[in-house]
């Protein structure tokens, strides 16, 4: 399986930290890489969603 260069590799971190580096490559590439910055807005409150967010690395702040 390949992966793009441009494509980060999920970590073994956490729940991920029980696949090996072939599971974490597939599931990737399921999903988007992005990078945010503080004061970023990820998502607001009421906006639809069909996706879900995994914090690789960092911290966020949830505000109602």
């Amino acid at each position: 399986m390949s992966q793009p260069d441009d494509q980060p590799l999920l970590p073994a971190l956490g729940f991920a930290e029980e696949l090996n580096e072939d599971e974490r490559r597939s599931l990737g590439s399921f999903g988007e890489f992005i990078t945010a910055t503080e004061g970023d807005t990820i998502i607001s409150e009421g906006q639809e969603q069909d996706s879900l967010f995994l914090i690789v690395f960092g911290t966020f702040h949830v505000q109602t």
